[in-house]
């Protein structure tokens, strides 16, 4: 067997498949719900999916888990962070949309 290259394709999947599959077999099974929640938890605990293929996976198993579900009509508090700085507080209104700005080249 040859060596790995980064030239070579690689795609690695991640939890995502995972979710896709306990949903379409075992939607009410307590592991479906604990393959979403470590999807929403943390990611890979960097705050990053594995991959370009990792985040598609993911983005679509979580689309399909949580289609048809209604959520509560509060508004919702939340911080979000990056490396070079302090946070930004958002207060979200479910019937309204807000628009963050964010650095793209963290110092």
């Amino acid at each position: 067997m040859e060596p790995f290259s980064w030239e070579d394709f690689y795609a690695p999947t991640g939890p995502g498949p995972d979710l896709d599959g306990g949903k379409a077999i075992l939607p009410d099974d307590p592991a479906t719900k604990q393959a979403a929640l470590y999807l929403l938890g943390g990611l890979d605990r960097q705050g990053i999916w594995t991959s370009t293929s990792d985040t598609s996976w993911s983005l679509m198993a979580l689309s399909e888990y949580f289609k048809g579900i209604s959520f509560a009509g509060k508004a919702s508090d939340l911080t979000v962070t990056q490396p070079d700085g302090a946070g930004q507080r958002l207060s979200l209104d479910p019937k309204s949309f807000r628009t963050l700005s964010l650095n793209p080249r963290p110092s």
